[in-house]
């Protein structure tokens, strides 16, 4: 399906890491993140490359105040977000193959594929803290690239730069003093 070819898309340019980003809703007074995780069944690397960057991102989320609801593994069947509705699925070796695409895909590739749910849009200090109002999104999408940047092991480097808008080509970014050259096309 549409989850395989991005996850296939996504190993032929050579990622490394497959994260699908996702809000939580539930009848309970639930809150907080959680990432879905592949198992350690088949290339369990994999399996641990992909909680290793699932707790790299929930540190991040939980340093913003959102409540960690931990990493697990998709087991069984559990309302209508599932994507299989056979769980005797086996990858090759004859285990058990994880429960969503995200996580079969990619490990089929090599990729831990992992699923961010990062709040709940059914409670309401997730919501007003994080949800409906644009600071708080962002804070949810630093802290993603945040955990993401430490478990790839990048850094920030140079100072921050405030630019008009526009159309603008990073014509060096890695140049010998590592400064980044902008020339605005005048769009």
């Amino acid at each position: 399906g549409c989850i395989t070819a991005r996850a296939n898309a996504a190993a032929k340019a050579g990622a490394k890491i497959f994260v699908s980003f996702h809000l939580n809703a539930a009848s309970s007074a639930a809150k907080g993140a959680e990432v879905i995780i592949p198992n350690y069944n088949w290339k369990s690397e994999v399996g641990a490359q992909g909680r290793e960057l699932a707790t790299k991102i929930l540190n991040e989320l939980s340093s913003i105040g959102l409540y960690n609801r931990q990493r697990f593994f998709k087991r069984t069947y559990h309302g209508c977000t599932a994507m299989r509705h056979d769980p005797e699925y086996k990858y090759p070796d004859g285990s058990l193959e994880d429960w969503f695409t995200v996580q079969v895909a990619n490990k089929r590739n090599g990729i831990p594929g992992i699923i961010v749910e990062h709040a709940f849009l059914t409670n309401s200090g997730d919501v007003n803290n994080f949800l409906n109002n644009e600071a708080g999104l962002k804070k949810l999408g630093v802290a993603d690239a945040t955990g993401i940047a430490k478990y790839l092991g990048l850094a920030k480097t140079g100072e921050r730069v405030n630019v008009a808008e526009g159309t603008y080509v990073f014509s060096s970014a890695l140049n010998a003093n590592k400064v980044l050259s902008i020339q605005n096309d005048g769009f």
